[in-house]
């Protein structure tokens, strides 16, 4: 639960991007609360998380914590409050819901027409680049306070694009354009079950690289590095993907089919 403190020392560990793990645990704990119903619930749900969310921003901007400084990492950061912390980052994990849950109500509609689908998926992708390019400046036009104080301009510069992505997820999910075609052939499905393993992993390798560069790696080009670094995080991500993750979502089906049954029974 290391994200849930905004404090550097503890949200960055030695794999700084665990975090993410500690983020998506708070997600997944309040799955089930927002889940509930949502079918009916989702109007007000989704619009009072959204608001809970400004509110913590708007806190954090009033009190004036600073932006991230690793010269005091015991100092609460807005970086730990608008772009680490699940608190704010949930707002996206509810759009995310209201997503799939459009998507369920509509999965029998819209017709077959693929080159309509890969329009919307094209456009769904260039929503996204514009979404960044554009509305994470907004804050900042707007900002009373000073930018590196600001939550507001810390949530924005890395979650403006949360709704191009719930736009881009859900036309793939429809999978009737040729860019979601291209991606469920088998080698790019696999690339994607060992991509959050690629995450992980990812910033150890560049810091080994960064550290040894000038001792044992010297010997060794910038292409040729680049190139083991690929071969070497692919490897790692998907042993890591086969041999960790796949066993442990095996082990939590079974936990879970088993505490079904005990249920129904």
């Amino acid at each position: 639960m290391n994200s849930w403190i905004p404090v550097a020392r503890y949200f960055f560990s030695y794999n700084g991007v665990s975090w993410s793990i500690s983020t998506e645990m708070f997600f997944y704990l309040m799955f089930p609360l927002l889940v509930r119903d949502w079918h009916h619930t989702w109007k007000w749900k989704a619009p009072l998380v959204w608001c809970l969310v400004a509110l913590l921003l708007s806190i954090s901007t009033a009190a004036g914590f600073p932006d991230f400084d690793p010269r005091t990492p015991l100092a609460i950061s807005s970086v730990g409050i608008a772009y680490i912390g699940p608190f704010a980052r949930i707002s996206e994990f509810v759009m995310g819901m209201v997503a799939a849950g459009f998507y369920l109500r509509n999965v029998d509609r819209g017709g077959h027409n693929v080159w309509v689908w890969t329009a919307i998926e094209i456009a769904s992708i260039c929503s996204i680049g514009f979404l960044w390019h554009h509305a994470s400046s907004l804050p900042m036009l707007i900002a009373g306070h000073r930018l590196d104080t600001n939550a507001w301009v810390v949530f924005f510069g890395h979650s403006c694009a949360a709704p191009g992505f719930a736009l881009l997820i859900t036309a793939m999910a429809f999978g009737r354009g040729l860019c979601s075609k291209i991606l469920s052939v088998r080698p790019m499905v696999l690339l994607g079950e060992a991509s959050f393993a690629l995450y992980l992993i990812h910033q150890i390798l560049i810091g080994l690289i960064r550290v040894h560069r000038d001792d044992w790696l010297r010997d060794y080009s910038d292409a040729q590095l680049y190139v083991a670094y690929w071969v070497v995080a692919l490897a790692c991500a998907f042993a890591l993907w086969r041999f960790i993750e796949m066993p442990a979502r095996d082990m939590v089906k079974k936990i879970s089919i088993r505490q079904w049954t005990a249920a129904k029974a």
